[in-house]
């Protein structure tokens, strides 16, 4: 199995909840399965850029940068994604890498009555994502777009197998960090188990 894990966070591991979870899950899958590749893009090192008018104009181009990275994505059999919140939503960074992923005719297509249909079957997906407060309940959890958000443009590619793992409270609750993300690495283990 190729597995493909994206880290949305400038910080190092040590100092980010949604990094650390990210590698202690990525500890525990390894030791289930040894025999699987991991493969890390961490975009804030590689300064991931946006989408630029030269991509655009490449779009039909097999061998630009939109069909390029896209066909990459979609050679994967599991996707791992860490990012924190960031008011209320994913890091733009991590928006900026699914404009070169969602790619018609690569990841999604479009049927002859117009409707988007994903392309990437009997694939999974974990989201390691850590919040400063509370955001999984109503009312807060109208205001949280970044589960939204990844939970839509993955099934809109076809991966439907979603898991999220969220850490909340991390900057509400900062005198029990420690506790929060303890507990949190118990969750990863058990999801790693079955991943």
């Amino acid at each position: 199995m190729k597995i493909l894990y994206v880290k949305a966070n400038p910080k190092e591991n040590k100092d980010s909840a949604s990094s650390t979870v990210a590698e202690r899950f990525i500890e525990n899958y390894k030791k289930q399965n040894p025999s699987d590749t991991i493969d890390t893009i961490d975009l804030y090192k590689e300064n991931w850029p946006h989408l630029g008018v030269k991509d655009l104009n490449d779009y039909k181009n097999e061998n630009g940068a939109l069909k390029t990275i896209s066909k990459k994505f979609a050679s994967y059999d599991k996707y791992i994604f860490s990012a924190p919140m960031w008011n209320l939503a994913i890091p733009s960074i991590l928006k900026a890498y699914f404009d070169f992923v969602v790619v018609s005719g690569v990841t999604f297509k479009y049927t002859k009555y117009g409707i988007p249909l994903g392309l990437l079957k009997n694939k999974k997906a974990i989201c390691i994502i850590a919040r400063g407060g509370s955001y999984d309940y109503w009312p807060m959890s109208l205001f949280g777009h970044d589960k939204k958000y990844l939970k839509i443009v993955l099934k809109f590619m076809g991966i439907k197998n979603i898991e999220f793992l969220t850490i909340e409270n991390i900057n509400k609750d900062i005198n029990n960090y420690k506790q929060i993300i303890e507990k949190a690495n118990v969750k990863a283990k058990k999801i790693a188990l079955k991943f």
